[in-house]
């Protein structure tokens, strides 16, 4: 029993816990370094502490979005300290060669989400399942620092989702499958996509107005970001879909972004149309549309690989890692 313990919690060759383990490890990580934060923020702002006079009018605004900035900037530090010291690769290799090519993917990706969303928007708007209300939801002056704010939440949200999940996650998962249970390199990353998007799926699950079928869309999101992360070994692609679909869905377009109603918005609009097409309150990842988009999504990303390598074809460092030596 001595000897199968350390095997089962430790790779001796590789001197580093194995994939279940380090990423149950970074997920703790996570947790900690949030409810710190988090128990942190709350006494710099008590009563009597001079940090509510710090932050102002802006106390309101600061608590409302806190818990996911906390969690986002716990996700980057766990990501980071647990690449280098218990994954023991170099934190590059979790999508972030950043060079040219990586910020053409990331422009690619840009481009892919805001098209597609403004697919879906025209689509709903052709069929009569959207009208607009009014151009800007607020005065200028209030409006442009709102959307300045909404944008750069969205930025925020994209990279650290896309870090953790497609980056850290599918990277684990790919590695801990390879060589196990007849699982060769395709099969390992075939596993970790689908492992990885039902967990982006269930952690959406709780938003408000989701249901079964949201959850289930959410899902179908997560595969596309996944597969665009494993065909280019980058999340530049990725953090760009998704960036661009979050910011094209609320704050330009006024739909909700995971049943989160857009604060500000370039358009208000009214919706009427069947919820299995577009979503209803949780928003076009619920509907028919959303979904047929994301498929269309899997198509042009395969397409743009494929003139990018000349072969679409899954990147080897998910299965094959470049450890750091000490």
């Amino acid at each position: 029993m001595n000897g199968l313990v350390p095997k089962i919690l430790w790779n001796l060759d590789e001197r580093r816990l194995r994939a279940p383990w380090r990423i149950a490890v970074t997920t703790l990580l996570i947790v900690a370094l949030t409810v710190t934060g988090w128990f942190a923020l709350v006494a710099f702002t008590a009563p009597g502490s001079g940090g509510e006079a710090a932050v102002g009018d802006g106390l309101t605004r600061l608590t409302e979005f806190a818990p996911l900035v906390l969690l986002g900037a716990a996700t980057i530090a766990a990501v980071s300290f647990s690449g280098t010291f218990l994954d023991r690769r170099y934190f590059t290799d979790f999508g972030l060669h950043v060079d040219r090519d990586w910020w053409t993917d990331l422009g690619v990706g840009f481009g892919l989400g805001t098209a597609l969303m403004t697919l879906v928007f025209l689509v709903e708007y052709s069929a009569g399942w959207v009208s607009v209300e009014a151009v800007f939801s607020a005065p200028l002056e209030l409006l442009v620092p709102e959307l300045l704010f909404s944008v750069a939440l969205f930025v925020f949200v994209g990279f650290h989702e896309e870090l953790l999940f497609r980056g850290y996650l599918v990277t684990n998962l790919a590695e801990g499958l390879f060589g196990h249970a007849d699982f060769d390199a395709d099969r390992a990353v075939g596993g970790a996509i689908v492992a990885s998007a039902a967990v982006f799926a269930l952690l959406h699950a709780t938003n408000p107005g989701a249901t079964v079928v949201s959850t289930l869309g959410v899902g179908f999101a997560g595969v596309l970001l996944a597969f665009a992360y494993v065909l280019t070994g980058e999340i530049a692609l990725p953090v760009g879909f998704h960036v661009s679909w979050n910011v094209f869905q609320g704050p330009v377009f006024g739909l909700p972004v995971s049943g989160v109603d857009p604060t500000a918005s370039l358009l208000v609009v009214n919706r009427h149309g069947p919820n299995l097409y577009t979503g209803g309150v949780f928003g076009p990842e619920a509907g028919l549309l959303g979904v047929s988009a994301l498929s269309i999504g899997c198509l042009l990303v395969a397409a743009w690989t494929k003139r990018r390598y000349g072969r679409v074809v899954l990147y080897s460092g998910l299965t094959e890692p470049d450890l750091r030596r000490r």
